[in-house]
Parts: C-alpha cells; sequence; structure tokens
C-alpha cells in the first residue's frame, strides 16, 4: 500500500507524528487517534476493542489503516471540522449547504454528538420549522430557494436517516416545488432515491400547486360597496398578480411565497376593510398550508416533530 499511487494525501489532514490513517475512497488522512476517539462514541469503541491483527492488514508509514466506507468528500469535511475548531462553526457563520449535510451523516454515524446538533442548526436555516421565522422570511425569499434541486434530493434520505424529522417537511416542500418532468430528469440524485421517497415526491408539485389557489381564495371575496365597476377592475388586477407574476426561477408550486411585500402593495388601494380582512383570511390560508405540510409527505403533525426535536436538541 505504501507503494499505490492512485492514493491522494489531504496534506491539511495529513499529520506526519500522529498514528492513525484513514481511507476513503481515494483520499487518505493521517490524524489523532486519540483526538478521534475523545470526539467520536464510534471510533472510541472501535480504538479500545480493535479486530484481531492479519496479515492482510494494510500499513502505511508504520501505521494501520482504517478504511471508512463513506464518500471521500464528507470524510474530509467531517475531519476537518474535528480538526480545525474553526471551520465549522455554529450559526450565524455561513457554511455550505454540502458541507452541513456530510457533516451531518458521518457525526450520526460515528457518534460526535456536538457536530451532529451544529450540523442541525445549520440546516434549520434552510428548513426552518419554525411557522413565524418562515413567514418572516418568506417576504425576502426563503434560504431554501438558493439551494438546487440536486441537494434537496440529497438531502432527503440524509435527514430521514438519521433522525432529523421536523426538518424533512421543508425539503419536501422544497422539491415539490419542481414538476415531475424536473424531478425525473435530474439524474443521479433522483434515480438513487429509496422507491418511498420517490413516491412521495411524486404528487407534491400538484398538491402545491393546488395549494396556490387555495392560498389566494380571499381573491374572491372583494367587495363592491364603493364602486362595483371599480371593485371587479380591482379584483381582475389583483388576480393578474398571482396569475401572471414572473415565476420563480426554481420551480412555481411555492404557495408560501405567495403574497410578499410587493404583490400586497398592488392591493392597497382597495377600500380598508377589504384590506385587513385579506390580510387576515390569507394569514388563516397560510397556517392551513403549513400544516398540512408533513401531512403531504405522511408525516405526524408539526407539534410531535417539534417533540421530537426537542428530545434531541433539548
Amino acid at each position: 500500500m505504501d507503494g499505490d499511487d492512485s492514493l491522494r494525501r489531504v496534506e491539511d489532514l495529513w499529520f506526519s507524528n500522529d498514528t492513525l490513517v484513514l481511507r476513503a475512497e481515494n483520499r487518505i488522512f493521517r490524524v489523532s487517534k486519540a483526538m478521534l476517539a475523545a470526539r467520536s462514541s464510534v471510533f472510541e469503541t472501535m480504538f479500545e476493542f480493535p479486530p484481531p491483527a492479519s496479515d492482510g492488514d494494510e500499513i502505511m508509514d508504520g501505521s494501520p489503516v482504517v478504511t471508512l466506507h463513506d464518500f471521500a468528500a464528507e470524510v474530509e469535511v467531517f475531519l476537518r471540522a474535528i480538526f480545525n475548531s474553526s471551520y465549522f462553526m455554529p450559526p450565524p457563520s455561513p457554511t455550505d449547504a454540502e458541507v452541513a449535510l456530510g457533516i451531518l451523516r458521518l457525526s450520526h454515524k460515528y457518534g460526535v454528538d456536538y457536530l451532529h446538533k451544529r450540523a442541525i442548526t445549520h440546516l434549520e436555516t434552510l428548513y426552518n420549522p419554525d411557522r413565524t421565522i418562515y413567514r418572516t422570511l418568506s417576504s425576502n425569499g426563503q434560504p431554501h430557494h438558493a439551494q438546487t434541486l440536486a441537494f434537496h434530493l440529497q438531502a432527503l434520505p440524509v435527514l430521514i436517516e438519521v433522525g432529523a424529522m421536523w426538518l424533512v417537511p421543508l425539503a419536501y416542500y422544497a422539491v415539490g416545488t419542481y414538476d415531475i418532468s424536473q424531478l425525473r430528469s435530474a439524474g443521479p440524485p433522483w434515480d438513487s432515491l429509496p422507491t418511498g421517497i420517490r413516491e412521495t415526491c411524486l404528487p407534491l408539485a400538484g398538491i402545491q400547486r393546488h395549494a396556490i389557489a387555495d392560498i389566494s381564495r380571499f381573491l374572491s371575496d372583494i367587495c363592491d360597496a364603493a364602486n362595483p365597476a371599480y371593485a371587479l377592475a380591482q379584483l381582475f388586477l389583483v388576480s393578474s398578480v398571482i396569475t401572471r407574476r414572473p415565476t420563480l426561477p426554481y420551480g412555481a408550486q411555492d404557495p408560501l411565497a405567495e403574497w410578499n411585500d410587493g404583490e400586497w402593495a398592488a392591493v392597497e388601494d382597495l377600500c380598508g376593510d377589504c384590506f385587513s380582512s385579506f390580510k387576515a383570511e390569507q394569514a388563516q390560508a397560510f397556517n392551513e398550508v403549513w400544516d398540512a405540510l408533513p401531512l403531504n409527505c405522511g408525516l405526524e403533525s408539526w407539534d410531535v416533530l417539534l417533540q421530537r426535536r426537542k428530545a434531541v436538541m433539548g
């Protein structure tokens, strides 16, 4: 193995004085066995009760090689988070969403609790389960809008695997902003999904397209107290805000993004009673769409999911 030219050392995770070599795919890392055991309950157990030595054991620079059956890119960011304290800081420090997802999966697998919780808090900024915070952010666009369909498809099985179920409804919702043809043409991120997840994804675009009508149904309640012709003209104008407005680049089935500040400005000339009534009815419709998100993907209610969050995060 010492002469294997296909392997690539990750130089800033190759500490010459340490005695453990980790291999993931074609990348190799030399790190502190003691520090890794101190951070990870799984590695601690592995080192405490090592398997019996055999003639086939791999050795590099006099150190045993432990092969990890994980993606090399995920192992790299996971080790960086352990051995570089400034690499993966809690929010509001920014981090790449794919980095957070990789660290979430491996911190769960290898029992690194503080990194597991930290990764969850980063992903909660994308799939925020708090209705009030989500609605506050909706006026300016949700963070999950900046992520690709491929990312959302990759996130779903990881979130389910680690039991972060309170993040799953918004991840499914983000997938539902794309239509079926986009899902089926997404390539490996779609094709590699478990069948159950794909079956849950397929109806979402239709459900969310229907919810756009639900969340704007108050438009039919416009009054004609002052001037019937004026009221009908305003109704046509307001309806056009929904039916003819430019769609967002990531998809059109995004009912929770309806009625942002700019769209409310288009109806300010309606009578005061209508405007106040519209705001109240739209808020109620938003809540109904929000409450349905877990049910749309076969999960328990938000109350149950948030209790799970409390049990994990404290």
